[in-house]
């Protein structure tokens, strides 16, 4: 997204030009908003494919509108990587499927994050803070739990793939102040979930000296006491088309089919009251990170 819109910003292209659809695009596997061969889409809704539903398939259609072949487009990932200071990542599919010598660590997707959003903050509410996707008969929908469960969450992106887990790249604002972080490697989605949300809570405490680091925050903050509704996102867009898509042909899970499962909360718990201690006053939001982690960048 980062160089689409880069290409954007420049005045080479506009997000209502039309990008052409190749069989390869529409075959990639792992998560897709459904594009079909033939097609013709606008590059702003094939920008929505991989902000809300992962989309590998319209990931890969701007790979190949952008660049004369998909080598030259992952080239310039990587030079872009290199302009970020990302010097533990590398990149070798345009959408984070799996590759040989594919890698980044978490520092290096904080970089990049933060990167992004300061130089594209409107993308939040346009594309990231989007919960459903419906392109043709195809519904898909925005696999970040801590949308409408986190307040003041809006973002960013989430991936998997087996061989690095399950993995986040988070953001909310609270009082003026954004906290971004990565978690990469977790072992269920909920699990990143969680952690996201004790990171979060973690730094706001920090950012109003109710705690003097976040290792410390933590502390205060047991994973037992965090709940995400990971159904939450599905059954709204049930609720709202009637079913959602699953792979390359689309097949539909419908309202009918779904299981009963416990009442559940707010996914946020009241924070903890701590005595107030001193906190640095060069403390910025975004530098509060999660411990980097060397795994395959992912989807």
């Amino acid at each position: 997204m980062f160089l689409a819109l880069d290409t954007v910003t420049s005045n080479q292209i506009s997000l209502k030009t039309l990008v052409p659809i190749s069989s390869q695009a529409a075959g990639e596997e792992g998560s897709r908003m459904g594009i079909q061969a033939g097609e013709q889409i606008r590059l702003g809704e094939l920008l929505h494919g991989m902000a809300i539903s992962s989309g590998n398939d319209a990931s890969y259609a701007v790979a190949e509108f952008l660049a004369p072949t998909r080598s030259a487009f992952i080239e310039r990932m990587n030079q872009k990587a290199r302009a970020l200071g990302m010097s533990q990542s590398h990149f070798e599919t345009p959408n984070g499927l799996p590759a040989p010598n594919q890698l980044t660590t978490a520092r290096d997707m904080l970089k990049l994050a933060n990167a992004y959003l300061r130089a594209y903050p409107w993308t939040l509410e346009f594309f990231h803070n989007q919960k459903f996707l419906k392109h043709g008969q195809y519904v898909s929908w925005n696999r970040n739990p801590l949308l409408g469960q986190y307040p003041g969450a809006d973002g960013l992106k989430t991936g998997w793939v087996r061989a690095s887990g399950y993995n986040l790249i988070f953001t909310a604002e609270r009082a003026k102040r954004r906290l971004l972080g990565v978690i990469l490697g977790g072992f269920s989605a909920e699990a990143r979930g969680i952690e996201a949300c004790r990171l979060l809570d973690a730094g706001f405490l920090v950012c109003t000296k109710r705690e003097r680091s976040v290792d410390e925050a933590l502390a205060h903050l047991p994973f037992e006491l965090y709940h995400l509704d990971m159904r939450k996102g599905a059954m709204e867009a049930i609720s709202l088309y009637g079913y959602v898509s699953s792979g390359k042909s689309g097949k539909r899970h419908a309202a009918a089919k779904r299981v009963q499962t416990k009442k559940t909360r707010e996914t946020r718990v009241p924070l903890q009251k701590t005595k107030k201690t001193k906190a640095s006053k060069n403390m910025q939001p975004p530098k509060a990170k999660p411990r980097a982690v060397a795994k395959k960048k992912t989807r």
